[in-house]
């Protein structure tokens, strides 16, 4: 058998489907308008919640506060070439570390401890 009637027929029957549910199907909408155009809505308004219950009291800040001027951890320390390798550098060169910063970075977060 060959294809060309069958798609021909497949066709045919499809479109005779199409053209009977456009003019036999009703699709007119059902539902109501409950009130007239322009009338208020009959409804309860909801209060408006941001979420905001207004200023609170300041706290203190729990973080020992720095000059805004030196806010660079190592401002006062040497930078120099004769300090490279170093693990702290800046556009000045390689840091200079302190004996009391390199304790203080052996010892912070539980370093060296057993």
């Amino acid at each position: 058998m060959k294809r060309t009637p069958v798609v021909l027929a497949f066709f045919v029957a499809s479109l005779l489907v199409g053209i009977y549910v456009a003019f036999q199907v009703q699709t007119t909408e059902t539902f109501t308008i409950a009130q007239e155009i322009g009338e208020p809505v009959r409804s309860e308004v909801m209060p408006v919640v941001t979420g905001d219950s207004g200023p609170k009291e300041l706290k203190e800040s729990p973080y020992e506060v720095t000059e805004d001027a030196k806010l660079f951890a190592f401002d006062d320390n040497r930078k120099s070439a004769d300090c490279c390798p170093s693990p702290f550098v800046s556009d000045m060169g390689c840091i200079c570390l302190t004996d009391t910063q390199k304790a203080q970075f052996a010892s912070r977060g539980g370093n060296g401890k057993v």
